[in-house]
């Protein structure tokens, strides 16, 4: 089952989360390291926290 995080203040889905990253020498990239509870959604324009919601997946 897929899942989508929604801001708990408005629903919408347009929301960032803080994170750590950490550089992989072999692959050459950022990797997420670990994510942190700080949520930001675009459409209220400030901080919130997220709604875990499953998403139907089509037959």
């Amino acid at each position: 089952m897929k899942v989508a995080f929604t801001c708990s203040l408005c629903g919408g889905s347009d929301v960032l989360l803080d994170a750590w990253a950490r550089w992989d020498i072999e692959a050459q990239d950022w990797l997420v390291a670990d994510t942190l509870t700080q949520a930001y959604c675009r459409g209220c324009d400030g901080e919130t926290s997220l709604v875990k919601r499953e998403i139907a997946e089509a037959v």
